[in-house]
């Protein structure tokens, strides 16, 4: 898969130096599982990786079997998969608000840290799939 984001994008949004390039890599990375989660939608880069991905989880999904001890992680992956979202200025702008607050707390000492950024839940609402 495509990046969603740019690696020099992120960068730049950080103002981070070239040193910190593989660190920032993973946080984005983090960044978005975090949204994915959050939203819980698997985000694609275009239309077409989408309409790919919820073919592909169509297919895994017939093949499960709820016999194996890892069905309900399998289903919500596919679930995710299937409810996909191609990214768009909001979601990025959340991904990027994310990855700056990992940046700038590495380490899980401060207040409300563990905390999605309210600025990325306001961005990321209207995409959150809600479930009763």
């Amino acid at each position: 898969m495509s990046e969603l984001i740019p690696l020099d994008v992120a960068m730049t949004h950080l103002y981070a130096e070239e040193a910190d390039k593989e660190q920032v890599a993973r946080k984005l990375a983090g960044a978005v599982a975090i949204a994915e989660r959050y939203m819980g939608r698997k985000i694609y880069a275009n239309f077409s990786q989408l309409q790919d991905a919820q073919a592909t989880a169509t297919l895994e999904r017939k093949n499960l079997s709820q016999d194996d001890e890892l069905y309900q992680s399998q289903l919500s992956d596919l679930q995710m998969q299937t409810r996909g979202v191609v990214i768009s200025p909001d979601i990025e702008t959340a991904i990027l608000l994310v990855l700056g607050t990992l940046y700038a707390y590495r380490e899980d000492v401060a207040a409300g840290v563990a905390e999605l950024p309210t600025s990325a839940k306001f961005y990321l609402q209207s995409y959150r799939v809600m479930g009763v």
